[in-house]
């Protein structure tokens, strides 16, 4: 193809078919089942999810690859041009049994995953990413990398399979290693309002301050009293810090 890979948009292509077929048998795709692919790049995981009947839409930024895919797989796959931040979820707007298949560039994975939940919860997510993105997506409260989104993941899903993927397997090979990671969808998905989300972003951009005098500034002395209450009654308190706050507790905070 004449095509080298752009290090400015995080392109490393998985090389090895052995690990794209445990990522989509992990990920548990059935025949005409709704799939997500963001970043098909040479085609891959494609390849693995078509031959398991999986009706796909896949999302690509680079023109040179989207040419790529078109030509491979011609209607095979529904082929959605852009950036995932943008497009999320392609075209698709049912998520009930949708799975998702994912190597995207480090950069976007957060902002991406935010951006998807937004839009609802697919029934299962087989994401290949880089180990620092797994471990801020997997991390507890306490742990410095703690955050919105592992508050959000652990609310309405639960991790089912892990696997090390070494530098090796991709080109160019990435300079850190890389995980598969599965993700099934818990029976009653928490979904958090607009609002609250903002809120808490905005609390952990100053995850050093106790969220008491940051709250003060944001809610009514109604909303103070109950948070303090919720607080209280998991012996927390307004001198506490964002990322001391467990799930379970913001998930009370949500609805309190």
């Amino acid at each position: 193809m004449g095509f080298h890979a752009r290090t400015r948009m995080g392109q490393n292509f998985l090389t090895d078919g052995n690990l794209a077929q445990k990522l989509v048998d992990l990920s548990r795709i059935e025949e005409g089942q709704p799939v997500l692919e963001i970043g098909p790049g040479m085609g891959m995981i494609t390849r693995k999810i078509l031959d398991a009947g999986g009706k796909l839409t896949a999302v690509e930024l680079d023109a040179k690859l989207a040419t790529h895919v078109r030509q491979t797989f011609g209607k095979q796959v529904k082929l959605v041009e852009g950036d995932a931040v943008d497009f999320p979820a392609g075209a698709i707007q049912e998520f009930d049994q949708l799975a998702v298949v994912a190597n995207p560039p480090f950069a976007i994975t957060g902002p991406w995953l935010a951006k998807l939940l937004d839009l609802g919860f697919p029934k299962i997510m087989g994401l290949l990413l880089q180990k620092e993105a797994v471990e801020r997506i997997n991390a507890s409260s306490g742990s410095k990398k703690y955050g919105p989104l592992s508050m959000r993941i652990e609310a309405a899903y639960r991790q089912i399979a892990q696997h090390p993927v070494p530098p090796a397997s991709f080109f160019p090979p990435p300079t850190i290693d890389s995980q598969m990671v599965v993700f099934e969808r818990l029976e009653e998905p928490k979904r958090f309002s607009t609002e609250f989300l903002k809120l808490v972003q905005e609390l952990f951009t100053q995850r050093r301050k106790q969220v008491g005098g940051m709250l003060k500034k944001r809610l009514t002395e109604e909303q103070l009293s109950q948070w303090e209450q919720v607080l209280k009654g998991n012996k927390l308190s307004f001198q506490s810090r964002p990322e001391q706050i467990p799930t379970s507790v913001w998930i009370e905070l949500s609805e309190s």
